[in-house]
């Protein structure tokens, strides 16, 4: 029995030793992995808010805008950054915009990508003076460079669907777009694609443009070829002050108004 205990605690005793020295190699290998997953977390953290800078326009800003046709003031638009929204299970910019003139009205719900300021879905409501209400959806793949449209309010029309060589963009959303832009990436030359038209954006310089706030130095930018030209205010914020097209009719809108937290910024 002597023998038999002895020789059972000569084949445990290292067992015995080794098990609080792999318990404790185990726990500091475990509070070495737990403070390397910390360090990398917080630096996750702080690379990511090194990419997401903030936006040179707050939720709620709306821009008031008068439109032309050459010296004659037509109506009136809105433009407005709702801020973020939840939209069809994704994490989306919404931006309203507003259009009033005589027998004119429309109305457009912007859904766009948070990243590039690429269109996701666009609803229009257009009424018009004489015709039945019109709604019109369009529905955005950017992985697959397609764009389907949807015309509700024709029982005669079927979806369209047009499909483009790269990313689809959005008029509107190119100037929120330009906004977040640094100068040394608002100078070089952007090639550009919307549903049914193609085009490069050049920076032209700055030059003076006069708005419902007074006169100020503007970046001009422009299509080429010709599409339509937009000015944005020499500054941070980059605000649209002008935004004229170049085809038959040659509307233009002017800034008029900001509003900012429920408060206006204008002219008068």
């Amino acid at each position: 029995m002597y023998r038999a205990g002895r020789m059972s605690a000569v084949l445990t005793w290292p067992i015995d030793i080794l098990r609080p020295m792999c318990y404790n190699n185990i726990m500091r290998s475990a509070k070495i992995f737990i403070t390397i997953t910390v360090i990398l977390s917080c630096a996750c953290a702080g690379i990511a808010a090194a990419f997401e800078a903030p936006l040179p326009f707050e939720e709620g800003e709306e821009l008031i805008y008068d439109i032309y046709y050459k010296q004659m003031k037509l109506g009136v638009s809105k433009l407005k950054f709702n801020g973020q929204k939840t939209f069809e299970g994704r994490d989306l910019y919404h931006i309203t915009f507003y259009t009033d003139v005589p027998g004119f009205e429309d109305t457009e719900e912007i859904y766009a990508h948070k990243e590039t300021f690429l269109p996701f879905r666009i609803s229009r409501k257009i009424k018009r003076i004489g015709c039945l209400p019109q709604k019109i959806d369009e529905t955005y793949d950017q992985e697959t460079c397609s764009v389907t449209i949807n015309d509700k309010g024709n029982i005669f029309s079927r979806p369209q669907t047009i499909q483009k060589e790269c990313p689809i963009y959005n008029p509107l959303l190119l100037t929120y777009y330009y906004r977040t832009m640094s100068h040394e990436e608002c100078s070089r030359k952007k090639s550009i694609s919307l549903p049914k038209a193609d085009f490069d954006i050049v920076l032209k310089g700055k030059e003076k443009v006069s708005s419902g706030l007074g006169e100020e130095m503007a970046y001009v930018f422009s299509g080429e070829p010709s599409k339509f030209t937009f000015w944005l205010s020499a500054d941070d914020k980059k605000i649209p002050i002008k935004i004229s097209g170049h085809n038959v009719f040659g509307y233009s809108f002017v800034l008029n108004t900001i509003k900012r937290g429920g408060r206006a910024e204008d002219g008068e």
